[in-house]
């Protein structure tokens, strides 16, 4: 059986829709694609900037209780450094109490939180316990080195019993329900739509180049017969599932490489 190759690029500074944005994009094929002459698809290149914020919105709230009552303060998404995100901290903490200081420990990495002031302190929410209580996965509670399953006990004076972490995004996955509906798995055994996860290395500001070796996506749903694919719908997440956010002006491209069964283009 002989097989061809078409290369099929998907850059989001061409994508079909006003409504689309460099992260949650379709793009429109030049020339339509039989699933039933497709022998499997893999993903060449990826490029993209890493301006994704180490504060996103989605991880701008952190979960406490003080004086006994649950919440949240709000820290404006943006890229901190240590010192700059000691300063935003404590100004969303002072929409709860004047008395508060944040301060952190260069030499350990962990930060303290202070309200020498109130009546029994304030509690930072584990991992788990923001789930159980709010619904959400990712918060500030985990920036700052929050134990993932044990929250500790009411303090005037709180320390992280672990890192804080600006480091920002680890890993890129990007899905497409229309190349990738049901040949993913995650380490749960789920069912993604995931064509490729990418590693990020780069600083803030850098361009993300990976060129993958082992292809999670290497085939189309057999199943499909009949199946045109006349567009792709692309969607950049996080690792454990979040949209992802890029200012319009970012652009992300991924090279496709199609290999058919026949002699076609």
């Amino acid at each position: 059986m002989t097989t061809t190759e078409r290369t099929v690029i998907l850059n989001s500074r061409f994508r079909a829709n006003r409504q689309d944005t460099s992260t949650d994009f379709n793009i429109l094929l030049n020339r339509a694609v039989n699933v039933d002459d497709v022998d499997r698809i893999i993903v060449k290149r990826v490029s993209m900037p890493n301006l994704f914020y180490n504060v996103p919105a989605r991880k701008s709230k952190l979960y406490i209780e003080y004086e006994g009552v649950s919440g949240w303060v709000t820290v404006p998404p943006g890229q901190y450094n240590a010192d700059r995100f000691v300063i935003a901290l404590e100004i969303a903490l002072k929409t709860l109490t004047d008395d508060v200081i944040v301060s952190i420990n260069y030499d350990t990495g962990k930060l303290t939180l202070e309200c020498p002031g109130s009546t029994t302190g304030w509690t930072i929410l584990s991992h788990t316990d923001v789930k159980e209580q709010f619904g959400v996965d990712e918060s500030i509670n985990t920036i700052l080195g929050t134990s993932h399953d044990v929250t500790l006990p009411a303090a005037l004076s709180w320390t992280s019993p672990g890192l804080v972490d600006l480091s920002g995004e680890h890993t890129v996955r990007i899905e497409s329900s229309t190349l990738a509906f049901s040949n993913s798995f995650d380490s749960r055994g789920q069912i993604l739509n995931t064509v490729e996860i990418v590693p990020v290395h780069e600083p803030y500001g850098a361009t993300i180049h990976y060129a993958p070796t082992d292809h999670i996506m290497s085939f189309v749903d057999s199943g499909s017969t009949g199946r045109q694919i006349n567009s792709v719908d692309i969607r950049l997440v996080s690792n454990s599932g979040q949209p992802l956010v890029l200012p319009d002006n970012a652009y992300t491209e991924i090279v496709l490489l199609v290999i058919f069964r026949h002699n076609q283009f």
